[in-house]
């Protein structure tokens, strides 16, 4: 149940993010620039990460709908987390999650060291705050989910993107007014 007064008891996070659509509109479409854009990650690898961090912030409901949008992509994290060069990159997005303050050169070099390029490691930092902040949204306004829910949320993600979802939420939450 949400802590929100003003939305359903059952309100899941595009129910939330269309009760204040001015706030919420430029956040989605830039998370969904992060998500889907130009990278030299694939979407599914961007997934994994904001399942990484989802589960290191122990946020099981965005770590399950990011990993089952990874594997909607072809990534599976029972092989890739495991993969010397996607590990880095996990590492250092892990190191950033748990201890941001203790960042130095060296983790960074670690990452380029690895293959990645600079654009990997800004998309990397972006979607580790991206799934931090709404790791922290989930948890600081109620908002939970079962396991059906979590799955179809992962694959309508994948699917359709972050930005077509709160534009459905919010053409529905039109119907429902005018009604």
């Amino acid at each position: 149940m949400t802590f929100l007064k003003s939305v359903p008891g059952n309100a899941q996070i595009f129910d939330v993010f269309a009760s204040r659509p001015e706030v919420y509109e430029p956040f989605v479409r830039m998370v969904e620039q992060v998500t889907r854009g130009e990278s030299s990650l694939s979407p599914g690898e961007r997934e994994l990460i904001g399942a990484h961090v989802s589960s290191l912030n122990q946020c099981p409901m965005c770590a399950d709908i990011h990993r089952t949008a990874a594997r909607a992509h072809g990534v599976d994290d029972e092989g890739i987390v495991e993969e010397p060069k996607f590990a880095t990159l996990l590492a250092f997005v892990g190191k950033l999650t748990e201890t941001p303050h203790k960042m130095t050169d060296a983790d960074a070099a670690a990452v380029y060291d690895a293959g990645w390029d600079e654009a990997a490691l800004h998309d990397a930092v972006l979607i580790a705050g991206i799934a931090g902040f709404m790791n922290r949204f989930v948890f600081g306004l109620g908002i939970d989910s079962d396991d059906a829910y979590r799955e179809a949320a992962g694959r309508a993600v994948e699917m359709e993107g972050y930005d077509s979802r709160f534009r459905e939420r919010l053409s529905r939450e039109g119907q429902d007014a005018e009604e």
